[in-house]
């Protein structure tokens, strides 16, 4: 949204001709150019580097967005886009990413977004897991101290078990949190890994047999 990339701006300057102050520096993903999501304007082509290429880039423009609707307010300063090619189920299509980083390459860009995603794995991982859903606190000092004993918790009950951590893992252990012997899980924590193991090998099977 449009408010989303102002909130990375300080103020909004009255001055003629003077860009607002950058509070913090983003890349986004951007939807392609048409409809609700206009071009840049007022665009300078930046030539590639060797490097940009290898990473991928297929162009490097810096200009302004004017939001097509008089709702919607942007700063008036300028902006990055960056365009990657991507796979979408077989096809190939194009990744508009936007910036307001106009000093490093292009492949930087490139590098920092696909990091980002990594990120983001990792906390998808952390929420199937250990059903790490929301934050119980929001300082800093609290908000670390959260996310070190959902990590202590995964890696402890991988150390204890064998098993690869999971909610029905989770709801098992939280049972003998509760008073339940812990030798009394291991038999049903055997058994569905088994029965899991049996169904991912089958899995495997189907996905092979569609490919052919």
């Amino acid at each position: 949204s449009y408010e989303l990339i102002n909130a990375h701006y300080k103020q909004v300057s009255s001055i003629a001709g003077k860009q607002p102050e950058i509070k913090s520096h983003f890349v986004i993903r951007y939807k392609k150019a048409g409809g609700n999501s206009p071009e840049l304007k007022e665009v300078t082509e930046r030539e590639l580097t060797t490097e940009d290429r290898q990473a991928g880039v297929i162009s490097d423009k810096v200009g302004v967005i004017i939001p097509s609707h008089q709702r919607h307010q942007l700063l008036n300063t300028p902006l990055r886009e960056i365009i990657l090619p991507y796979v979408d189920q077989g096809i190939e299509k194009q990744l508009r990413l936007l910036t307001n980083l106009l000093d490093v390459p292009a492949s930087t860009i490139a590098l920092l977004y696909r990091q980002r995603w990594q990120v983001e794995l990792f906390f998808r991982w952390l929420k199937s897991m250990s059903n790490f859903r929301h934050f119980i606190c929001h300082t800093r000092e609290g908000m670390l101290a959260n996310l070190y004993v959902a990590l202590i918790a995964i890696m402890l009950m991988y150390l204890h078990t064998g098993y690869r951590p999971s909610k029905y893992l989770l709801i098992l252990l939280g049972s003998v949190a509760h008073g339940a012997p812990f030798e009394s899980i291991m038999p049903i924590l055997a058994e569905r890994e088994r029965q899991n193991s049996r169904d991912r090998a089958s899995a495997a099977k189907r996905r092979a047999k569609n490919k052919q």
